[in-house]
C-alpha cells in the first residue's frame, strides 16, 4: 500500500470515528447530518453530497439534508422532491446495491429534473443505500469528485458510512415523531396518529427473524406494554462465527422510554462497528445512558458473546434479571447470578465480564421483568418460583415450545388482567453437534 493509501485510509477512519461519536453526543437530527455531509463531501473530494429519504406515503424522494459548492443550489435541493421511481437513486432503492456511474449521460436512468429544477450539472454520482435491517429508507449521494473520477474505494467509503447512520437516522426520525406528539397532547386525535407512526418504525428496527447459526437454536418476542415500548433485544452474528446478543429494559415504558430504546439500538449498532469488546461497549452504553435525556432514566442491559468453537458464552450483566441457564448434563436449572446495577447510574464504571461454559443440550433464558412482575386478578406476582416451574416441565423441548408453554402459562395465570410492564423473551439453545 502506497504512502498516499495509508493515509486516505487513516483519513477516512477518522471520519468514520468521528461521525461515530457524534451519533451518541448530537441529539440534533439536523446538526448531526449536516456534520455527516460536510465530513464525507472533503473526504471524497466532490462538489455535492446529500441524504435523500423515502416519503412513503407520497412514494417519493426529499432532499433531508445537501451541501453543494454553491449555496443557492443547496437552497434549491432541499426544496426539491422528486418520484421515488426515477432516477438512478430509483434504482438503488430497487435493488438494494450501491452504484458508481462515472458518466451520467451515458446511463438511461439518469433523471434530468433535478438539474433543471437547481441548476445543479450532474456528471458524475456515487449512491449508497440507507438501509435498516432489509428496508430501504432513503439514499446517499456523492456527485462530481474533482480533478478525476470517482474510484470504488470512494464507493465503498460511502457505503459504510451510510450504513454507519442509517439506524440512528431512522430512529431520530421515530423520536421526531414521538416528540411532537409528546408536545401536542392537547390533538389526541393526532397524537393517536403520530403515536402509531412512531410505534411502526420502532417494532421495525427489531429482529425480523432470529438468526440462523450452525450450533445454536434461538427464539425471540417482544411485547410492549403500551404503543411504544421499553424493552428491545437484539442479535448480531460476528464475522468470525461469534454471536453478539443483546437485552434491554429502559425504566418505564411509553413515549421517553421509547426514545431511548431507539438511542440504544443506534449506540450499540455504531459501537459493534469499531469493537466487540463487551467492556468497550458497555462503557459506550452507559455513556449515552447518562448524556442520552435530560429526565433521569435508567436502563438494564444484557450484552453477551456466544462462541460455539470454545463452548461458552461471555458476558457483562448491567442490572438486568438474572437469566436461566439449564445443564443438559446434570437436568438442572439454575440462575446465572452475576450482575451490577443498570446502566446509567455511574459514569466511567467498569461493568465486569464473566464467561461460562455451554455445552450441548444447555438452554439459556433470558427475559424481562415484565414476565415475573406480571400479576393476577388478586394482585399476586407471576414470579421466579412460577418461571422455574414452567422450565422444569419443559426442559428437554425445542426453543419455541419452550417459548410458547412461558407466554401460555404467563396469559393463563394473568387472565384478563393488562400487562404492566413490557414483556421480553430470547431462548437459545446449544446444538447437540459443535458448528
Amino acid at each position: 500500500m502506497s504512502p498516499q493509501e495509508t493515509g486516505s485510509n487513516e483519513k477516512f477512519l477518522a471520519v468514520l470515528l468521528e461521525i461515530g461519536q457524534s451519533i451518541h453526543t448530537i441529539l440534533n437530527l439536523d446538526k448531526l447530518l449536516l456534520l455527516v455531509v460536510e465530513r464525507v463531501k472533503e473526504l471524497l473530494g466532490c462538489e455535492s453530497v446529500a441524504i435523500m429519504l423515502l416519503d412513503e406515503s407520497a412514494q417519493e424522494f426529499f432532499f433531508r439534508v445537501a451541501l453543494d459548492d454553491r449555496e443557492r443550489i443547496t437552497d434549491r435541493l432541499h426544496e426539491t422532491r422528486f418520484p421515488a421511481t426515477r432516477g438512478i437513486a430509483g434504482r438503488v432503492l430497487r435493488t438494494g446495491q450501491p452504484v458508481l456511474v462515472p458518466d451520467v449521460g451515458l446511463d438511461p436512468d439518469f433523471y434530468r429534473e433535478v438539474d433543471r429544477d437547481t441548476g445543479q450539472v450532474t456528471k458524475s454520482v456515487i449512491y449508497a443505500p440507507l438501509k435498516v435491517r432489509q428496508r430501504i429508507i432513503g439514499v446517499m449521494s456523492g456527485i462530481n469528485k474533482r480533478g478525476g473520477n470517482f474510484e470504488s474505494s470512494d464507493l465503498e467509503r460511502l457505503t459504510v458510512i451510510a450504513q454507519t447512520i442509517s439506524l440512528s437516522l431512522e430512529n431520530a426520525r421515530a423520536n421526531e415523531l414521538l416528540a411532537s406528539a409528546y408536545s401536542e397532547l392537547k390533538d389526541s386525535e393526532r397524537l393517536k396518529q403520530e403515536i402509531e407512526s412512531a410505534r411502526k418504525m420502532q417494532q421495525a428496527t427489531l429482529p425480523e427473524e432470529v438468526p440462523h447459526l450452525p450450533g445454536w437454536s434461538f427464539w425471540a418476542i417482544c411485547r410492549p406494554a403500551t404503543e411504544i415500548g421499553g424493552d428491545y433485544y437484539d442479535f448480531f452474528p460476528l464475522d468470525d462465527g461469534r454471536c453478539a446478543f443483546t437485552l434491554g429494559d429502559v425504566s418505564g415504558h411509553g413515549l421517553k422510554a421509547g426514545m431511548m430504546v431507539s438511542m440504544a439500538r443506534s449506540c450499540l449498532c455504531t459501537q459493534l462497528n469499531f469493537s466487540t469488546e463487551i467492556s468497550e461497549v458497555m462503557g459506550a452504553m452507559n455513556r449515552m445512558v447518562l448524556r442520552g435525556v435530560k429526565d433521569l432514566m435508567l436502563m438494564t442491559f444484557f450484552f453477551g458473546i456466544l462462541d460455539r468453537s470454545a463452548g461458552k458464552m461471555t458476558f457483562a450483566n448491567a442490572g438486568h434479571p438474572w437469566p436461566f441457564h439449564y445443564s443438559a448434563a446434570s437436568k438442572t436449572w439454575s440462575f446465572i447470578e452475576q450482575g451490577e446495577f443498570p446502566l446509567g447510574v455511574m459514569e466511567d464504571y467498569d461493568y465486569s465480564i464473566h464467561s461460562m461454559n455451554l455445552h450441548p443440550g444447555d438452554t439459556l433464558v433470558f427475559y424481562s421483568d415484565g414476565i415475573v412482575e406480571a400479576d393476577n386478578p388478586h394482585k399476586k406476582l407471576y414470579g421466579h418460583r412460577r418461571l422455574k416451574e414452567v422450565l422444569s416441565r419443559v426442559q428437554d423441548l425445542d426453543v419455541k415450545t419452550i417459548g410458547r408453554d412461558i407466554l401460555d402459562d404467563l396469559d393463563n395465570y394473568r387472565a384478563e388482567q393488562p400487562f404492566r410492564d413490557d414483556v421480553t423473551l430470547v431462548i437459545v439453545q446449544v446444538a447437540d453437534k459443535p458448528a
